[in-house]
């Protein structure tokens, strides 16, 4: 919108006056910088048929001496600045969103329509919108007869949601240019000092984020946005940031000439321990009853859902508690957190995924709400840490090598595989094709063959040459990495395929594909009612059409996938839905379990793939998809 210069004009045509604190707020500049505006402004309103009166103690407001030719010229003004104007819904959302950031007076209904140039019911349906992400920040949006609407809310709340939207506040409603390079900089420098005294360290990210809350409390402050009031709880709290959080307040004053407010100084405290990264300062780390004990109910949660004991597994359980200190600060005090790995660890770690969701929907009665996917995609890498230590044990196999008569050639291939694959092998087993009919196979994982095999048999055959080539070479060791595919119709069978679910909701399709499970396997009572309670405690739609629902506990004695097809995308938590793949498992740290999550997340996670299997509506593209994605 310019520099607002139209929003300004309208206000001070109104017959109150204006101070100077008002047209601060209202313009989105220091107070110091109104008067300057208005000095430069008053020839050119008064060469156009208005005059601007000051009075001291009052304000400022406009008087139209000219009425016909003032408002010709402030439509000349409206059309110079409309080229800003937004003119579709997302951009009129973000507009209105930065408007009443900036501002605290009220504004009219009628004003902003006739900005905008659109209708009151267009500009109604917009504010819903613009309510609902305020509300995310416990922001409110007051109304007043014949006054208008403004916001009301904490001022750390609007600092927040200042911060989450800076970059379309700044661009895309005030226009100005940041001119924060040599102060940002200097304060980086100070910062970084400080941290070193205090030993307090700091992601990239939160680095960058801390620099940020630094640059709008600053200039909240110089527009007389201040926090002045304590909340009740900050006596129970004593934090080592606040040490650095008066530093960086001394700072902040000492060039603005001003003191700094106890609760302006208590809330930088918040947000830097919030952000703050544990366990690698001098000294020791205190970890507090009430932390380790949500600790303990996270893995008590897990281990209710999947059967997966971590509750003694201690660094599992150290490594937790000590990022709990800082999320506890964030979910407490509302403080976001940026997490750009998130997509990667969904796509790569699925099941630590769904386990941190399970875990984190058991702090869900801590806080009175959902833990946020950044900070889940968190607690995932922590898990996935913990399940790779357990992975990173390499389970060695049992194989028969099965050859033609020649006694002197088997024995050379048992030296080749033996000496290739010694880290994956334990016992090698060696007979030829005619005694293959006779041997038995308990215990055997693999057939290496270098004759075909025409009986049939239920172990995986691999064909080799002779003398292993290269390409044997290969196809061994991801064979024995990564095992053979077939254990996926384990998981994945006929009678649990359902090609056209209907419902239109999540309840109703869980339900139905529950109804169908219940035609092949009797799941016990309270089932679908499990699944809906663990909904409950977490999402479980991971984008891409996908959900991936499963109870909050153990409650089958075999393992059970169902995949089911919806008639039409149906709303889930956060997403569309119309691939829904419902798992219950007996034991989530089998190792094939683990990698059957492995695979299905790369498959779900593919747009094309998961388009695939909702196009064709057959279970053989199922199988078809899951056995030739790499």
């Amino acid at each position: 919108m310019g520099d607002g210069k139209i929003l300004v004009l309208r206000c001070l045509m109104e017959e109150e006056f204006k101070t100077a604190g008002e047209l601060s707020r209202l313009w989105g500049i220091s107070e110091k910088t109104v008067r300057v505006r208005l000095k430069e402004m008053k020839g050119e309103i008064e060469s156009h048929g208005g005059r601007l009166i000051s009075k001291k103690g009052k304000g400022f407001r406009i008087q139209e001496e000219e009425r016909e030719r003032f408002e010709q010229w402030l439509n000349g003004v409206r059309a110079e600045e409309g080229a800003g104007i937004p003119d579709t819904p997302a951009g009129r959302i973000e507009y209105l969103l930065a408007m009443l950031l900036n501002r605290e007076e009220y504004i009219k209904f009628d004003d902003i329509c006739q900005f905008l140039y659109i209708s009151r019911s267009t500009l109604s349906g917009e504010m819903r919108q613009v309510e609902e992400r305020l509300g995310k920040f416990h922001i409110d949006l007051e109304r007043k007869p014949a006054y208008g609407i403004r916001i009301r809310g904490n001022e750390f709340d609007i600092r927040r949601c200042l911060m989450e939207n800076r970059k379309r506040v700044e661009d895309q409603y005030t226009k100005r240019e940041r001119k924060r390079g040599i102060k940002d900089q200097d304060m980086a420098r100070f910062l970084l000092e400080q941290m070193k005294k205090e030993q307090i360290r700091f992601s990239e990210t939160s680095f960058e984020s801390i620099l940020e809350y630094i640059h709008v409390a600053t200039g909240r402050m110089e527009r007389g946005f201040t926090i002045r009031k304590l909340p009740k709880c900050h006596g129970d709290l004593e934090l080592e940031e606040q040490r650095l959080a008066v530093r960086i307040m001394e700072r902040i004053h000492g060039e603005r000439g001003a003191v700094a407010e106890e609760a302006e100084t208590w809330y930088l405290g918040i947000f830097l321990a919030g952000k703050r990264i544990h366990g690698s300062e001098k000294g020791n780390f205190v970890i507090s009853e009430r932390i380790d004990s949500m600790v303990m109910d996270m893995l008590e949660s897990v281990y209710e859902a999947f059967h997966m004991d971590f509750r003694d597994h201690l660094s599992l359980r150290m490594m937790l508690n000590k990022h709990l200190v800082s999320l506890d600060i964030r979910m407490r005090y509302g403080i976001q957190i940026d997490n750009p790995l998130l997509t990667g660890i969904r796509q790569k770690y699925l099941l630590a995924y769904s386990v941190a969701v399970q875990g984190g929907g058991a702090l869900k009665k801590y806080y009175g709400r959902e833990i946020p996917e950044e900070e889940v995609g968190f607690l995932a890498f922590l898990f996935a840490l913990a399940l790779e230590e357990r992975e990173s044990r390499i389970e060695k196999k049992n194989m028969l090598l099965v050859c033609a008569s020649g006694r002197a050639s088997s024995q050379m291939l048992l030296y080749q595989l033996k000496k290739e694959f010694k880290d994956y092998l334990d016992q090698v087993f060696v007979c030829n094709v005619y005694e293959l009919e006779d041997f038995d196979l308990t215990g055997v994982d693999y057939i290496f063959a270098t004759v075909p095999i025409y009986r049939e048999v239920k172990v995986p055959v691999i064909e080799i040459h002779d003398f292993l080539e290269y390409g044997d070479f290969l196809a061994a060791r991801k064979t024995l990495e990564g095992g053979d595919r077939q254990f996926l119709l384990e998981f994945y069978r006929r009678e649990f395929f359902f090609s056209h679910v209907k419902g239109g909701s999540r309840e109703e399709v869980i339900r139905e594909m529950c109804r169908g499970i219940r035609t092949y396997y009797p799941l016990p009572g309270g089932f679908a009612d499990s699944v809906l309670e663990r909904e409950e405690l977490g999402a479980t739609d991971y984008g891409n059409l996908v959900a991936i629902p499963h109870p909050a506990r153990v409650m089958v004695e075999r393992n059970i996938v169902a995949v089911g097809i919806l008639e039409e995308p149906v709303r889930w938590s956060r997403n569309q839905v119309q691939l829904v793949v419902l798992v219950a498992l007996t034991d989530s740290m089998e190792e094939k379990v683990q990698k059957f999550y492995e695979i299905t997340s790369r498959v779900l996670l593919s747009p094309d793939k998961v388009g695939e299997i909702i196009r064709s509506r057959r279970y053989e593209t199922l199988l078809k998809v899951f056995f030739e994605t790499e």
